[in-house]
Order: C-alpha cells, then structure tokens, then sequence
C-alpha cells in the first residue's frame, strides 16, 4: 500500500499534488534515555512540516499506548525515532495540513495488516482532533491522479460540504471507486482502517463499566489498588471481600474495570505463572436457579489457575426474598451456600452491595459469619479524582472542552456542579449520563466536533437537570398508549418496604408483559434507546 500526502503548489491554493509519504520507524532503548524523535527529509520540507511529523507522531503513540497495542514495558513511546520522507519535492511545506497524512503512514507501519492505498489531509493535534484546512478541491483532484479503485483519501469532516467539495468532484471520485473518508479525529480514521479502539467512545451513560471498558476507567485507580492488595493480603487461602456502598457510586464499575485490571497486574507481579479465570455474576429471578448448577461446573481447581467470582449487586438476593414465593425461597439459600462451599474450597469472591442493604445481610447468620471482617466501604469521591473523570477520557477520545472567554472552562465548570451535589459520590450516575450526552451531541454538530461548548451542556439542563430533560424529550415523541404505560412499568421496576425504601429490580419481557409491539415495549424501547433504561440482555431490564 501507499500513502500520499496532498499539498497544494500554488499560493492562490488552486494547484494541488499527491506525494508519496514513507515512514520508518525505529525502536530502541538506549539506558537513561527516554524520547520520540522525527526526521524528515529532505530538509528543505521546513519546520511545519516537521512539526506536523512530530505531531502525528506524538497523537499515534498516546493512542496506541493507551489502548494497550504497544507494549508498556518496551518503552516504544518513550524511545522512538520515525523517518519521514516525502518524495517528488524539494520545496518549503506551508502549514501543517501533512499532519493526518503522518500519522496514517505511521500507523501503517507499526499495525502490521493490509491497508487500501491512502490519500490524506488535515491539522492534527496531539490529542487527535483533525481540522479545517484550505484548497480541499486542488488537493482531491490531485488525488484522482493517483488513486485507484478501493482507495480511501481522509480530510476533515469540517470541510464536508458542497463547497469544499463540489458535487460534480464527489461523483468523479465515487464513480473511481474511491472512498472520501470524513474525519473529526484520528480514531475515527484507526477504526475505518480495521484497527479496533476502545478509548472511541469514552463514556458508558447508565451502563456499568465492564472489563472491556477498562482503558476509559478513570478516578477510581487508588481505589483499585487498595482493594486489589486487602484482597491479595488475606492470609487464607478462602479470599473474598464485600465492597459496600450507596446506590449509584459505582460499584459494579469499580469491580469489573478496575479490581479485576489490579489484580491481573498485582499476580503477574507476584506469581507469573497463575491465570486468573474470573466471570461475573448477577442475582436475580430468571438466574437464581442456574446459578448454583454454573458454579458446580468447576469441580476441580488447576493449580495454575484461580478462580474468581464477582457477586454484582448483592442486594438483589433480599429483593428477590421480598418478591419471590415461598417456594423460590430455598433456592436463595442454596445459593449463598454454594458460594461459602466453593470459597472454603479455595475459590475467591468479590461481592458488591448497596451500603443500605447491610442490616438485611446481617440478619442472615450463615452470611454474615462467612463475611465478617471482610467488607471495605467506598470512599467519598476526592477534588482530584472527579477531575480525572471529567478530563482524562474526552482526552483519550480525541476531545476538548471549551475555554470560554467569559464563562471559562467547561470542564472547570462540570468539576465545580459535581462538587455542589450533596453527595459527589452517589451522582456518578449523574454525572456519566451528561458526558456521554455532551459526547454524542458534539459528535452531531455540524461545527467542531471534537469540542464540548458550554452551549451543548447548557441544552441538557446542565448536571441537574439532563435527565429530566432527556427523559422529557423522549417521553413526548411516543404514541399515547406507551405514555400511559410508564406507571405501570415503574411499579414493577421497583420494590419498597418501610426499612430500605425504594430499590429498583430487574424484570422480564415476555408474553406476558412487554410483548413485542405493545405499548409497554414501545416505551422501554425508546428509554433503552435513549440509555435512560439499562437492558442487561434482550429479555430483561
């Protein structure tokens, strides 16, 4: 494959030219030296465009580095030389158009799979974002001189419109079987290229952070760490913990994206040869009977091998001992059994439960025998940590927040909201839905979007008032008789007694409620949609 850099030739930008880019790359670790260099050749291709090298570089690695595809014990990103050369000129570089163009061809480079041929440009910055550059039209025609069929050429989706690219030109280069990529970051670019990213959408709204979201998992890290080492420092061999907190303070999220990250860290570390096999599970009425018979399965344990189970939600066994029939009733029982058998047995148990459920667990003598001593409480959320939250995964995402003249920063101003909530903690959820609304709006606007203004946040209602305001949004579009149905859904989506309150529950969709085209699954559909309802597989929410 190739990768062409288009530049314009003529000051007036009505000229354009397709030059072959190459990128080499080269790893070392000399001792006590740690850096990223880019050369560039010739010489005479001047500063910008050495700095739009350097650039594209720099945005490469950070992504790369972060979605875990280099290596962070071989210091690639800190030890790294990359010759650029770009053939067929000799002259001055105006700008720093050449940036996407680098970055492609070094992508190309250190990804090693087949690629089209590529035509790029476009300003990039160290964090990803791609912009507005001039003589899109020069630059395209250069491209139809030496692009064939099943090549792809990315610019910015700034100059996505009828002007930049008139229709007559879009049609010659579609009629060439041609792709024009538009693109408002690097990743986007990466993922069109087949190379899978993690950090592409930064945010999980409603949804609980799963292992798989572990690289977007920010604030929590100390947290991780210090349940990682109680755990790992019991002295028996039955290990498990109960981590405790209220409702909405990221439990679950805690314990998929960071516990079980820290502990494959802290073993590898300390036994290399042990493999941590873990699977989460989830209390509940379609499960609780499956559970006991799917634990049961692992009769043996390898000696290089350690199980683990994650207990998410906890709470669910009293809800359900409220709700279930007399007959049911055992089988919670039998449950908890097994999972105290198979701990003694040397399997490990990590449980999250709501902190208000505590005096339920202990009211139950053979559980709160088997977890005496062994619970660990979440801490209040710290200034430091709700920044990290804020920042680090827009950052990571190819994102910025405005800096407004008279308003400051966005991000300042999110960071201030979450810290006059009374309870920072309990808001989490709060707070994940407005970034990933913020995150999706941006991603429609037809101006920057890499940029979350102040504007878009103010649309939401701000922190306060999105969901309501989101929630109310939806809620007008649907057809009368599924607005009829949301009082009916909220009784079954929650149980109350006077000791704890409202809890919420899971239910299932069958024939018997929810069936498909009825009102009820019109309006679960759309909250689903809208991620205002979590929806843990196609037949329960």
């Amino acid at each position: 494959m190739k990768t062409w850099v288009l530049e314009l030739i003529d000051e007036a930008g009505k000229k354009g030219k397709a030059l072959p880019l190459t990128a080499e790359p080269t790893f070392s670790d000399p001792p006590d030296v740690e850096y990223i260099k880019t050369t560039v050749r010739p010489r005479s291709l001047g500063a910008e465009f050495e700095k739009s090298a350097r650039t594209a570089t720099i945005c490469i690695c950070n992504i790369f580095w972060q979605e875990e595809l280099l290596a962070q014990d071989n210091k690639i990103q800190k030890n790294l030389v990359v010759d650029y050369e770009l053939t067929g000129t000799n002259n001055y570089i105006w700008g720093q158009s050449a940036g996407l163009a680098c970055a492609l061809g070094f992508v190309t480079r250190i990804h090693k799979q087949s690629y089209p041929d590529i035509a790029a440009t476009g300003v990039v910055r160290e964090y990803g974002g791609v912009y507005l550059i001039a003589g899109l039209p020069a630059k395209l025609e250069a491209a139809l001189t030496v692009l064939s069929e099943g090549s792809k050429i990315f610019y910015p989706s700034a100059n996505d419109n009828d002007t930049d690219i008139p229709p007559e030109l879009r049609q010659q280069i579609q009629d060439k079987g041609i792709a024009l990529k538009p693109v408002s970051r690097v990743h986007e670019a990466l993922v069109d290229l087949g190379i899978p990213l993690a950090t592409i959408k930064p945010f999980c709204g409603l949804n609980a952070y799963t292992y798989e979201d572990r690289r977007i998992f920010f604030g929590r890290q100390a947290e991780a760490d210090d349940i990682a080492t109680r755990f790992l420092n019991q002295p028996d061999a039955a290990k498990r913990l109960l981590i405790l907190g209220p409702s909405g303070s990221g439990k679950s999220s805690l314990l998929q994206a960071g516990v079980i990250p820290a502990l494959e860290t802290a073993i590898a570390k300390k036994t290399p040869n042990t493999h941590l096999h873990w699977q989460v599970l989830h209390p509940s009425l379609q499960t609780a009977s499956e559970l006991s018979e799917h634990l049961t399965q692992v009769s043996n344990v390898d000696s290089n091998v350690q199980y683990l189970w994650i207990i998410d939600q906890l709470e669910r066994i009293f809800t359900l001992a409220d709700s279930s029939s007399l007959d049911e009733q055992p089988l919670l029982t039998t449950f908890i059994a097994t999972l105290i058998e198979f701990n003694q047995r040397g399997h490990w148990i990590l449980l999250g439960m709501r902190n208000d459920f505590f005096p339920q667990l202990q009211q139950q003598e053979a559980l709160r025998a088997w977890l005496e001593g062994y619970w660990w409480t979440i801490p209040e959320l710290k200034h430091g940590a709700i920044e990290y939250m804020i920042k680090k995964p827009m950052q990571m995402a190819g994102f910025h927040y405005e800096d407004h003249p008279e308003k400051g920063s966005l991000a300042t101003r999110l960071i201030k909201d979450m810290q006059h909530q009374s309870n920072p903690t309990a808001a989490l959820p709060l707070l994940s839905v407005v970034l990933e609304q913020l995150y999706q709006l941006t991603l429609e606007s037809p101006q920057d979007k890499t940029k979350l203004t102040h504007a878009t946040y103010e649309h939401l209602g701000t922190l306060t008032g999105a969901i309501e305001t989101r929630a109310n949004e939806v809620f007008s579009k649907l057809s009368a008789p599924a607005q009829d149905a949301l009082p009916q859904l909220i009784r079954k989506l929650t149980v109350y007694s006077e000791q704890r309150g409202i809890a919420s529950r899971e239910i299932i969709l069958d024939e018997t409620f929810a069936k498909p085209n009825s009102p009820e699954r019109e309006l679960i559909d759309a909250f689903v949609e809208a991620r205002l309802f979590v929806q843990s597989s196609h037949v329960a929410i």
